[in-house]
């Protein structure tokens, strides 16, 4: 289906509404590959929606979704690699389950799914209960489709120019990634070989004291 879609564009050099025309018993088809684009455009924009708005909430120093002190906390939020013994017996003989701190920030932060009042979850909101507008994520919402709509503005001639930063954005993230996980991994080894040098030290200078002691 995607060979022939392909085929005949580029063959025809048609949108999809008319390039049927030459078989009108498959004009239909042309109307469902319409719909079906503009249905797959939606939910991808509402995936890039998240994405824009993950990127301007790691704009700071501690990721809110690393912590788990935040107003959208639960008490039985736990950060990956941290013991989490306590949480497990505190909930051993309950039905409650421990959240990570990213599920928590993108269930009750992102989504406003959950309504959380001193870390206790008091509602929920669902398909029945929309909720109040998360204004955050329309605006994000509202910022992807002006992406779109500025690669498809003037065709061909205008996407080109729009799509080469965002084509260039992904790698230099990455770049950015791979230094700031570098520059953490040499102050956690710093920090490291500093623990591991204090008792060297101590007992450096207690045999300095007695080497002292011993000549006076």
């Amino acid at each position: 289906m995607y060979y022939m879609e392909l085929a005949l564009g580029q063959y025809g050099g048609e949108a999809p509404l008319t390039i049927f025309s030459c078989v009108p018993i498959a004009k239909g088809v042309g109307a469902a590959m319409v719909m079906v684009s503009l249905i797959v455009a939606i939910y991808y924009n509402v995936i890039m929606s998240y994405t824009l708005y993950y990127m301007f909430a790691s704009m700071q120093k501690v990721l809110p979704w690393t912590t788990c002190n935040n107003e959208w906390n639960t008490k039985y939020c736990y950060v990956r690699g941290e013991n989490i013994t306590y949480f497990t017996n505190l909930i051993a003989n309950t039905s409650l389950t421990l959240k990570t701190a990213a599920e928590e920030y993108y269930n009750n932060k992102v989504l406003g799914a959950n309504v959380i009042e001193d870390g206790v979850q008091v509602s929920s909101y669902n398909i029945a209960n929309l909720g109040p507008i998360k204004w955050d994520v329309v605006l994000c919402l509202l910022l992807s489709w002006i992406v779109v709509f500025a690669c498809l503005m003037k065709g061909i001639k205008s996407s080109g120019k729009v799509c080469a930063p965002w084509v260039c954005l992904p790698p230099v993230g990455v770049l950015i990634y791979v230094l700031m996980s570098l520059h953490t991994k040499i102050d956690e080894n710093a920090e490291l070989i500093e623990q591991d040098l204090e008792p060297l030290n101590e007992k450096e200078l207690i045999i300095k004291d007695n080497v002292i002691g011993t000549m006076v």
